[in-house]
């Protein structure tokens, strides 16, 4: 039995491929420099190579995490509800997740018996105080992002001591989703989050693995949790996390034993990678399910993007399947709107413009005509897909357009979004599971990177469409009927489209490759029995890991453990 996605086993049975792509970026681009490498140690452990360093830490409520930062907290927290197969979030660290029947108020329930790594409980009081922490409501943390995701939640209130009743200002439908975020939301334990001085270099949650050490740029070094929540996990001793973020190098350190597992987002590379597959060499899970989005942001708040003219231009010169096929041999999956097949919302053909050189040349010369200026940016793009700008680059040249390329690292990419200093950038964001996700970026909010929420002097929306995103995007939240809320994240896409607020391009292909006696990738079954999330766009639970011959339980395959789990409250 398989988990949904794509896995190679080094029995050399040939698996299907699937084809997104790398990452034109995003919150996780790939970072320039190398972590040197040492021999791995013995037995039961697994040192996990990672395309970046988690330069931020782990305290959570103040985070920016990127892939790095998303999947060494899957190791060391737990969320509260995990999506399933299907991209529905069900309960994980807590036991149930219910609500009034106008979604206003949620009950958590929390799992009895549960510690932290320091051995203090889980309680509804430490779980309240990370709620409060999250969005901003807690002394001491000075949440960034995270408070204008839980922006909605109006109290948190303890009802005994394993019962939380959340109160949110409007009805929310999708609330489970948010005590997960794309695994944002871990539980801290109450001395970590009352740390002054070191909240981000001492984590203390209670996941799979305890912390060690951490010596950035070099290794995170992780230890089993002997008294883990679920029976008989985690499968390992422990784990060693390093940052290797020149791609060659984190795929030489695999081929050479240096490491036993690693991530990549490359397609090339993935594919590559089957050919070890096939022959034995290594084991390997690709997948593109509830993929996030390779695309060029625009800057929608000024000149040249706060005239549409100039997305026109660009979006009808940017022709995806020459590209593809240059830079990535045919093998990227193309994407027309913000969400992914299988997600509400997603439409075959929501209407993007498809490429036409002379209609890019049209606009081009539109632009120059209403603004007396010609069609000229800067276009910021991180070394690994230095090649993919520099192709852009020429394809718009074609059409009038001139693109003056920067390259910058990882952390400043993230940090001009934050800040609006940037005119475009190649990004990768929005993983596919429930929609309203999507809202911190999309309405009105600081968080709305690519700005088409600007207003003009007199406080009016300089984009209409960027307010008719907006008002579906609210409208949905509070919408409880499941097929009008699909219809309404289908009129967003569609209006994405209209209005080329950004140039859409590939879903980022994901793959984990470990040593051939390393399985378990995806884990076991969740503790409500459902089978475990096939995406690997926010990380990946690592409790299931296991070496063969050592720790992996008869069933153990690449991808997935077939057997259902035991809870320590059962």
């Amino acid at each position: 039995m398989k988990a949904p996605g794509t896995s190679v086993q080094s029995t050399g049975s040939r698996a299907r491929w699937a084809s997104p792509l790398r990452a034109l970026i995003g919150l996780a681009v790939l970072a320039a420099g190398l972590a040197a490498c040492t021999p791995p140690p013995a037995e039961n452990t697994v040192i996990y190579g990672m395309e970046a360093e988690n330069d931020g830490g782990w305290c959570l409520p103040e985070g920016q995490l990127a892939i790095a930062g998303l999947q060494t907290a899957r190791a060391l927290y737990d969320p509260l509800t995990i999506p399933d197969e299907n991209g529905e979030y069900v309960p994980f660290l807590a036991k149930d997740v219910t609500s009034n029947d106008d979604y206003t108020e949620w009950t958590i329930t929390l799992r009895k018996g549960v510690t932290f790594h320091d051995g203090s409980p889980l309680t509804a009081q430490v779980v309240k105080n990370n709620l409060d922490a999250n969005r901003g409501q807690y002394p001491g943390r000075s949440a960034l992002l995270q408070q204008f995701i839980y922006g909605n939640i109006a109290s948190v209130d303890v009802v005994d001591e394993y019962a939380v009743k959340v109160t949110t200002g409007v009805p929310w439908r999708a609330f489970p989703a948010f005590l997960n975020s794309s695994n944002r939301f871990g539980v801290m334990a109450q001395a970590q989050l009352d740390d002054p001085d070191t909240c981000d270099a001492k984590p203390i949650g209670t996941g799979p693995f305890m912390f060690e050490s951490w010596s950035p740029g070099d290794k995170l070094v992780l230890k089993k949790n002997p008294d883990y929540w679920i029976e008989g996990y985690p499968l390992l001793d422990g784990m060693e996390f390093r940052p290797i973020p020149d791609g060659d190098a984190r795929s030489n350190a695999l081929r050479g034993d240096e490491i036993d597992a690693m991530h990549v987002s490359d397609d090339l590379v993935v594919d590559d990678f089957r050919t070890d597959a096939d022959t034995g060499n290594l084991n390997m899970y690709d997948t593109f399910k509830f993929a996030e989005l390779s695309y060029v942001m625009l800057n929608n708040s000024k000149l040249p993007f706060s005239n549409k003219n100039a997305r026109l231009a660009l979006a009808y010169g940017g022709d995806r399947k020459a590209i593809n096929q240059a830079v990535y041999a045919g093998l990227a999956e193309q994407r027309s709107g913000p969400f992914p097949p299988g997600s509400p919302g997603y439409l075959e053909d929501p209407g993007f413009p498809e490429y036409n050189p002379k209609k890019a040349r049209e606009y081009a010369r539109k632009y120059v005509e209403e603004t007396g200026q010609p069609l000229e940016f800067e276009m910021s793009v991180v070394p690994s897909v230095l090649s993919l700008g520099q192709l852009l680059q020429q394809l718009a040249a074609e059409s009038g357009v001139t693109i003056n390329l920067k390259t910058i690292d990882q952390a400043q990419l993230i940090n001009d979004a934050i800040s609006g200093d940037f005119e475009a950038s190649v990004f990768r964001l929005h993983p596919g599971t429930e929609p309203d996700l999507q809202s911190v970026w999309w309405t009105d909010g600081p968080t709305n990177f690519a700005r088409f929420n600007a207003k003009t002097e007199d406080g009016e929306w300089m984009h209409p469409g960027g307010k008719k995103i907006n008002d579906l995007m609210v409208e949905a939240r509070s919408e409880p009927d499941l097929a009008k809320r699909t219809e309404l994240y289908e009129e967003v896409n569609r209006t994405f489209s209209e209005e080329v607020f950004n140039i859409w391009a590939y879903s980022s292909h994901w793959a984990i490759v470990t040593q051939p006696d390393v399985l378990g990738i995806l884990g076991p079954n969740n503790p409500d029995g459902s089978k475990p999330f096939p995406g690997l766009s926010s990380g990946h639970a690592v409790h299931g890991l296991c070496r063969k011959g050592v720790s992996c339980p008869p069933e153990a395959e690449v991808d997935y453990i077939p057997v259902d789990v035991k809870t320590i409250d059962e």
